[in-house]
C-alpha cells in the first residue's frame, strides 16, 4: 500500500453502543426512537469520541449529557450511541477503528461527516431521529449525502453540557430526521421557547455560493429557486462582498487552534492511533499561533457584524448545503482532500456567523424516478431557528 493510501474499513449499521433508556412515558416525543453521538455523555458509558485509544484512558460518564437528559423527558428512547468520525475533525463519515456507516441513498458512497451515524440511522429507518454535533457541518453535510433533514442551531441555543468539544465557538447540538415536521418537534424540545408571530419572508440567494456547485447540484437547486421565486420576494447577493474569498481561513484557524487547546496535551502524552488525514488536521493546529488566532476571532467579528445586518427576521438566506453528491467509498485521499475543502468553503458561514441552518433534501434534476436527493440550505437571523423550522415544514408540505 502506498504511503499516502487510506485504509478504508467495511461498511456498518452505523451503532456503536446499543442502548435502551428510557425515563419518561409521557411527552410530545413518546414513542419516538433515537440514538447519539459518541460525543454525548450517558450516564456509565465511556464517550469514545470515535477512537478507541481515547475510549480507553477515560472513565465512564458520571452523568448524561443535558440534550439527552431533554430528550428522555420528552418521552423518546434513547436505542443508542452512533459512530463519529474520529474528536469529530472529519466531513467523511470514515472511521478507520469502527466502519463506515452505510448511505442508503448511495451505498457506494460515504455517508458524510462527522455525525456519520447518527445520519445513517436515520436514513436507514434504525430511529425516528437523532441528534450530532455540527462545527464545521457535521449535521448538514451527512444529512445532504443521505437525503435526510438536518440542523444547525444558533450557536450556543441548545446546551452543550456533557458534549465532548472540537472548537467551543463553533460547537452546536444538531439533529436529524425524515420529514420536517418531526425536526420541528425535536427542536421544540431542545430549544429554549420562543415566541414567532406571524412572519413575511423574504429571500436571498447567494449566487456565488451556488456558482461552486457541480453541474447536476447547480441544476438541482436551480429548478428548486425558481418554485421559490413563484412565491416570494427574491434579492440575488454576493456573499463575496462581505469578504466571503477568505471565509474558510478564518474559520480553519479559529477550529484548529481551538482544538488543540482541548486535545493536544492528551496528544503528546498518549499518541493515539488515528487516521491519517485527522492527525494531519491536529498537525495543522498544533502549528497556528496565538497572532493568527486572535487575527481570525478579529475577522470573525465582522462577520458577525455583517450578518446581523442583512439576516433581519423575515430575511432567509438561500445556500447550497453540498458543493457535491458525496464522494465514493474508495474516493483517493486527494479526491476526500478536494471534498473537505469545497463543502467547507460552503458550510463554514453558519458558524462562522453563529446562525442557524437547515438542510432539506430536493430530488436531483437528472433522476427520473426522484428517489435520490441532494440538500438544499436555508439560513436565518441568530435566534431565528423556531422560524427556520416552521419555514422548512411549510416546504416540507409545498414539496410533497
Amino acid at each position: 500500500m502506498a504511503e499516502n493510501q487510506r485504509l478504508l474499513p467495511t461498511q456498518t449499521s452505523g451503532i456503536v453502543e446499543k442502548l435502551d433508556i428510557c425515563t419518561s412515558k409521557t411527552g410530545p416525543l413518546h414513542g419516538k426512537t433515537f440514538v447519539a453521538k459518541d460525543l454525548f455523555d450517558v450516564e456509565g458509558h465511556v464517550t469514545g469520541a470515535g477512537n478507541p485509544d481515547w475510549k480507553r484512558t477515560h472513565e465512564p460518564a458520571k452523568n448524561t449529557s443535558a440534550a439527552i437528559s431533554s430528550l428522555l423527558a420528552s418521552g423518546a428512547r434513547l436505542t443508542g450511541k452512533s459512530c463519529s468520525d474520529e474528536f469529530a475533525f472529519s466531513i467523511d463519515g470514515v472511521n478507520v477503528h469502527y466502519g463506515v456507516p452505510l448511505n442508503p441513498q448511495f451505498p457506494d458512497r460515504v455517508p458524510g461527516g462527522s455525525s456519520s451515524g447518527s445520519a445513517s440511522a436515520v436514513a436507514s429507518k434504525q430511529v425516528d431521529f437523532a441528534i450530532g454535533t455540527d462545527t464545521a457541518g457535521s449535521v448538514r453535510t451527512p444529512a445532504s449525502f443521505c437525503g435526510i433533514y438536518g440542523f444547525r442551531p444558533t450557536h450556543g441555543r441548545v446546551s452543550l453540557d456533557g458534549v465532548l468539544p472540537l472548537a467551543h465557538d463553533f460547537d452546536t447540538v444538531g439533529w436529524f430526521a425524515r420529514d420536517a415536521q418531526l425536526l420541528k418537534s425535536v427542536g421544540n424540545v431542545l430549544l429554549k421557547p420562543q415566541s414567532i408571530g406571524d412572519t413575511k419572508f423574504r429571500l436571498l440567494i447567494a449566487d456565488d455560493a451556488f456558482a461552486l456547485t457541480d453541474d447536476i447540484v447547480r441544476s438541482t437547486h436551480r429548478r428548486m429557486l425558481d418554485k421559490l421565486k413563484e412565491r416570494f420576494p427574491v434579492e440575488h447577493i454576493q456573499l463575496e462582498d462581505l469578504g466571503w474569498k477568505s471565509y474558510f481561513d478564518y474559520f480553519r484557524t479559529i477550529q484548529g487552534w481551538q482544538a488543540w487547546q482541548f486535545y493536544g496535551d492528551w496528544m503528546e502524552k498518549t499518541k493515539p492511533s488515528m487516521d491519517k488525514p485527522i492527525k494531519d488536521r491536529f498537525e495543522f493546529s498544533k502549528q497556528v499561533s496565538v497572532e493568527q488566532y486572535q487575527e481570525a476571532c478579529h475577522h470573525r467579528k465582522q462577520i458577525i457584524e455583517h450578518f446581523d445586518r442583512i439576516l433581519t427576521p423575515g430575511t432567509i438566506l438561500c445556500m447550497p448545503t453540498t458543493w457535491n453528491l458525496p464522494p465514493l467509498i474508495n474516493s483517493t485521499p486527494e479526491q476526500f482532500q478536494e471534498n473537505r475543502v469545497k463543502t467547507l468553503q460552503i458550510s463554514c458561514v453558519a458558524p462562522l456567523a453563529g446562525i442557524p441552518q437547515v438542510t432539506m433534501p430536493i430530488p436531483l434534476a437528472d433522476n427520473d424516478n426522484e428517489t435520490k436527493t441532494i440538500g438544499f440550505s436555508l439560513l436565518a437571523h441568530a435566534k431565528g431557528d423556531l422560524e427556520l423550522l416552521d419555514l422548512c415544514e411549510q416546504f416540507d408540505a409545498d414539496l410533497a
